[in-house]
């Protein structure tokens, strides 16, 4: 497959603009399907929704305002994220290879613990909401801070969630809470709910296990207005860690929402056998169920559904059972967890294209190479026994018709030799080459002989997907001019499957 990637800058005749965020589309360059897809705002549109937001290329729960969304994707460049986000030191570094969602993530990382770096970000001050951003680390040593708050235009620190001794831990300004083991190597979700009104902080942790309430440092402020990663205040920390995907909002209670595709019809892919499945991209951990209903009757019939399995931000629904069915839809449920609000990216049905193919093996599943005969005298019939068929194994999805032809190979015999010709009956320098073709494995009949020419004919017309063939070749031998020590002559036999 091959994906384009492109963004989007504006001259107005005095300067150029930002560019915006980066967007892609995928071809698969092995696929002739004419798929179904939707993935953008206009697209999406087209659907009846119910308690969601349509915007920016994606289907959100309307449970939630974000004050900060940020992934890091509509940066090109180290210079470009900290024009918008403020970065001190020399210890972070861009990165392009490793990212939660691509392409790019914060790299902090400082083996000498010698300085400290971080980058920070205001927002409008909130009393209540989260604070959240996924993040990994390489080591169990690391000793950097994940997420840490404050109040009064950033000037007063109220709580912080970071790597320390092994563990993912909050300090609260007086007791240090070891909340979970370091799991180095892999990207967790970290999030901070608070609540300056009840004075309260909780932890949750891959939308999962939620931790506290804790009280902030300092006492309870009246909002936040600050986030903080790094080693923000002290040297002697050891930090080799990732950071992406950064999320601060307000949740209004609202926690489920439903989008309902447009009807998709099967005859819209005309080359296909069967519907094959649903793909959909989300964020890792979001709480989205998709359901694939047929029509039946005029009325809507729940078919099947499905989940992406964490930590898998993609979805798969296999529809391969409803075979060619006419009409079938899509709905999407979304369900709030927590704070965290789920997305939808995107989705698509893919048709299972026609193919037609088969094996030659032996009946004893080996590849079939050739059939040898001894010396023949004029005339004589040479035939394959219940022993040496040719197992021809359909891995053909339609129904599709067998052709052969055969014709003495003159590029194997020396040029002196007088090449045979192939008919129904033999004769003078004329041989007669056949298949006996059945359904199972037997003892082959001459007169289920199908005789050949050098030009290609239908040896069956009508063979179902899927099912096998048994083929035994008969042949017959020149009548006159075959005598002993004439050289040896290869008859090759061409057999083709071909769509019904």
């Amino acid at each position: 497959s091959t994906t384009y990637w492109w963004d989007v800058s504006a001259y107005d005749g005095n300067r150029w603009s930002e560019y915006s965020g980066n967007r892609s589309f995928t071809i698969d360059t092995t696929s002739i399907l004419s798929d179904w897809f939707q993935t953008t705002t206009a697209q999406f549109e087209q659907d009846s929704s119910t308690g969601v937001t349509i915007s920016d290329d994606k289907v959100s729960l309307i449970g939630t305002t974000y004050f900060i969304d940020d992934d890091f994707e509509s940066y090109s460049s180290y210079s470009e994220f900290a024009s918008e986000w403020n970065a001190y030191g020399s210890q972070l570094f861009w990165q392009d290879t490793i990212s939660h969602s691509p392409d790019f993530a914060i790299h902090y990382y400082d083996a000498s613990a010698s300085t400290n770096s971080y980058f920070y970000h205001t927002f409008t001050p909130l009393t209540d909401g989260f604070i959240s951003c996924w993040s990994m680390t390489e080591t169990t040593s690391d000793e950097c801070e994940i997420l840490r708050f404050y109040s009064d235009g950033g000037s007063t620190r109220r709580g912080q969630l970071y790597y320390r001794e092994g563990y993912i831990a909050y300090w609260d300004g007086t007791t240090r809470h070891n909340l979970v083991a370091i799991d180095p190597g892999i990207w967790h979700h970290y999030q901070v709910d608070f609540d300056c009104s009840a004075g309260e902080v909780h932890i949750v942790i891959d939308s999962v296990d939620t931790f506290g309430p804790y009280p902030f440092i300092g006492g309870t402020p009246s909002s936040l207005d600050m986030v903080v990663t790094g080693s923000a205040s002290y040297t002697g920390y050891t930090c080799n860690s990732y950071f992406d995907d950064y999320q601060v909002g307000q949740s209004s209670g609202i926690n489920e929402g439903i989008l309902v595709s447009t009807p998709i019809v099967f005859s819209w892919n005309s080359d296909a056998v069967q519907w094959d499945k649903v793909i959909w991209t989300q964020n890792s951990g979001d709480s989205i169920i998709v359901v694939a209903d047929e029509m039946s009757s005029g009325s809507w019939i729940p078919f099947d559904s499905a989940v992406a399995v964490v930590p898998s931000t993609a979805g798969t629904l296999d529809i391969s059972s409803l075979a060619d069915f006419d009409t079938i839809r899509l709905r999407a449920k979304f369900y709030a967890e927590g704070s965290t609000s789920p997305e939808l990216y995107d989705w698509a049905i893919k048709w299972s294209p026609a193919t037609v193919g088969f094996q030659m093996l032996t009946l004893d599943s080996t590849i079939y190479t050739s059939l040898i005969a001894d010396t023949l005298e004029p005339g004589d019939t040479f035939w394959c026994d219940s022993a040496n068929g040719i197992w021809i194994l359909n891995e053909s999805n339609i129904p599709t018709k067998i052709l052969a032809n055969a014709f003495d190979d003159t590029t194997y015999l020396p040029s002196d030799t007088l090449i045979w010709a192939i008919a129904n009956n033999p004769g003078c320098d004329t041989c007669a080459t056949g298949i006996a073709i059945y359904s199972t494995p037997r003892n082959p009949n001459i007169s289920d002989v199908h005789w050949l020419s050098e030009i290609s004919d239908v040896i069956e017309s009508n063979v179902p997907a899927g099912e096998n063939r048994y083929q035994y070749i008969f042949f017959v031998a020149p009548t006159d001019t075959i005598i002993y020590g004439e050289p040896d002559h290869r008859v090759k036999m061409i057999i083709k499957i071909i769509p019904r």
